[in-house]
């Protein structure tokens, strides 16, 4: 029988998030202002968790967001550093 488990020795685990010069101006827990292309809206959240080119924000507390769709989405959406305006 053949063993399928994986051999990581002499290499560096795979990470979703890598450090740029985009991501460096944000921080976990940061309040931002973002335009959702999936909401069509401009909307305000919390930076929960960096990823190298995008973020996950959290949306719980957005007045201009109708309950079901904060529920539908888990009041988070993933956001493209490019489509966040400015800090909130």
């Amino acid at each position: 029988m053949t063993n399928f488990v994986k051999n990581n020795q002499g290499r560096t685990p795979f990470s979703l998030y890598q450090e740029t010069s985009v991501n460096q101006q944000f921080s976990e827990g940061q309040a931002v202002s973002f335009y959702s292309e999936l909401l069509c809206l401009t909307l305000q959240g919390t930076l929960l968790k960096k990823y190298t080119n995008s973020c996950l924000i959290d949306i719980s507390d957005c007045s201009e967001l109708a309950i079901t769709s904060r529920e539908k989405y888990n009041s988070r959406l993933v956001i493209n550093y490019k489509r966040i305006f400015n800090n909130a």
